[in-house]
């Protein structure tokens, strides 16, 4: 981006991150023990992503039926509004 924009500011990069965030156009994946990642929301989908090379692959599934088939407990007075599921671990180049 610097090389296409090179007066475009770090801080008017995370401003729009955080723009687009808040609209829901963009989704952040944590990395454990990186920087996050971010990525256009689309389908509800679940994320391997590789503890060594921080790699994420998206796995297409039927989210509500997955999520409803775990059975967690319904908190009383809480709405969930949004759920995101990532699952850590190696990639076949990493492992």
């Amino acid at each position: 981006v610097k090389e296409q924009n090179p007066t475009l500011s770090l801080a008017t990069i995370y401003k729009n991150i955080i723009l687009m965030q808040e609209n829901n156009i963009l989704v952040e994946v944590p990395i454990v023990n990186k920087k996050s990642k971010y990525e256009i929301r689309k389908s509800k989908h679940i994320h391997y992503i590789c503890l060594n090379c921080a790699s994420i692959e998206d796995y297409e599934i039927s989210f509500d039926e997955q999520v409803s088939s775990l059975n967690l407990p319904h908190k009383e007075g809480f709405e969930v509004t949004d759920t995101q599921i990532n699952l850590y671990g190696y990639c076949s180049k990493c492992h």
